[in-house]
């Protein structure tokens, strides 16, 4: 472009130049004044025509410019605004197009960038406010025991205290590091073949002396040894999320099911439990962080257990769900075959 636009003015420069010099110089050589006067005029209306054609390409450079500048302007404030027809396939509707489509992909990307600042800030606020309980009673168990004037069985008994909200503070930390750390996505999920039913009895000893604790039933149904493409470590963690709910709020004496069905695209785990269910006001609710049903209140719990299972789950191509029950809950993970 550089080079092009004064080679073009000098090509039209030597045209007009021609169109004026030849028929002059011929009407001279004849030397008839009408042939002369003749050329003359046709020189001038070349002259004419040659200028207002510069005239015009120059009013029509300057209006590509303009509108060249204003579909820059557009993409530093993100907004897809074409400036050029978009029917026509010309070079410059071309350039709209990319040039649009590179907005958009800036647009996205800048929502995705104000969406992650919204969750970090949510995060932070919600494990701040998870701390402020147990660094509480922490601080007041610890002044307590610095009392010297406390008897022995007193002290024994605030140390004992102490020793409880540590450990529920110290399950706290756990359990936020393990959220932060998924929803930064610096642990990176490795799905691979692995048998379901391993997993599922993986999770399932982890929660047995809760349940033999309770004297609860627990029964695990497996119609046919399958293998589905899972993370073993954080599949068990998901599935252990769900039994330790259901050992925690079924009453004791109860009981607890667990059937592995086979799909021709997905493996479902159905985990039922004969606790006291949840309202359905609360079914759309009982996935989000941090949040506790009102059946829940009485028990030890932060409310993210189940927030954990349904991202681990999606993250490995595979779902969760809460089907409505007469009695007790059921939950279904879906893991892809």
């Amino acid at each position: 472009m550089k080079y092009y636009l004064p080679l073009k003015y000098l090509l039209l420069f030597c045209l007009t130049a021609a169109c004026i010099a030849f028929p002059t110089a011929a009407g001279f050589l004849y030397a008839d004044g009408t042939l002369t006067w003749l050329c003359a005029g046709f020189s001038a209306l070349t002259l004419t025509l040659c200028l207002l054609a510069v005239k015009n390409s120059e009013h029509y450079i300057r209006q590509v410019v303009i509108r060249l500048s204003d579909l820059l302007a557009a993409i530093t404030q993100l907004k897809q605004e074409p400036v050029f027809p978009d029917a026509e396939d010309t070079l410059l509707s071309r350039l709209q197009t990319q040039t649009l489509r590179l907005t958009g992909i800036l647009r996205a990307q800048q929502q995705d960038a104000r969406k992650k600042e919204r969750e970090i800030k949510t995060l932070v606020s919600d494990i701040s406010h998870q701390l402020k309980t147990p660094v509480a009673a922490l601080k007041m168990y610890g002044e307590l025991l610095s009392d010297q004037t406390i008897s022995a069985k007193e002290r024994q008994e605030y140390l004992e205290t102490l020793m409880v909200s540590l450990e529920k503070l110290e399950f706290l930390m756990d359990s936020l590091i393990k959220l932060s750390r998924l929803e930064s996505r610096i642990i990176q999920l490795k799905p691979e073949p692995t048998p379901v039913g391993q997993t599922v009895l993986e999770a399932l000893r982890q929660c047995a002396g809760a349940a033999k604790e309770k004297n609860l039933e627990v029964t695990l149904q497996e119609a046919e040894q399958r293998t589905a493409l899972l993370d073993p470590r954080w599949t068990c963690e998901a599935i252990f999320n769900v039994l330790d709910n259901a050992v925690k709020y079924t009453p004791e004496g109860g009981s607890i099911r667990i059937r592995i069905q086979s799909y021709e695209m997905f493996c479902r785990i159905d985990i039922s439990d004969t606790g006291p269910g949840i309202p359905p006001q609360e079914e759309e609710k009982i996935f989000q962080r941090f949040y506790r049903g009102t059946a829940s209140r009485e028990q030890d719990g932060l409310g993210i257990g189940l927030y954990l299972s349904r991202s681990i789950i999606s993250r490995q191509g595979g779902y969760i769900k809460l089907v409505p029950q007469k009695e007790g809950s059921r939950f279904s993970l879906f893991l892809p075959l």
